[in-house]
């Protein structure tokens, strides 16, 4: 149903959201300063991706965490709204 793919888009926003948010906290000034060159100068997805790699080697284990406490977190309000 669109309702139901309407959500899921909004949620996948949400979770990309709180992954750059967390991405931004583990790079230092110039790392962000040479993120920000590298994604308004058109580089590719991949570019970037190696880039932050490099520069996190933790990057894997922070997306799993973030989308696993967003998940939990989606799961408490699910329960709010029907006890």
């Amino acid at each position: 149903p669109p309702k139901m793919e309407k959500l899921l888009l909004a949620l996948g926003e949400v979770v990309q959201s709180r992954v750059n948010l967390r991405i931004l906290d583990e790079l230092n000034e110039k790392d962000k300063d040479e993120l920000d060159q590298l994604s308004s100068s058109a580089k590719s997805a991949e570019e970037i991706q190696n880039f932050l790699k490099a520069k996190i080697p933790d990057l894997e284990n922070i997306v799993t965490t973030v989308i696993a406490e967003s998940k939990e977190e989606l799961v408490e309000r699910a329960k709010m709204l029907n006890p």
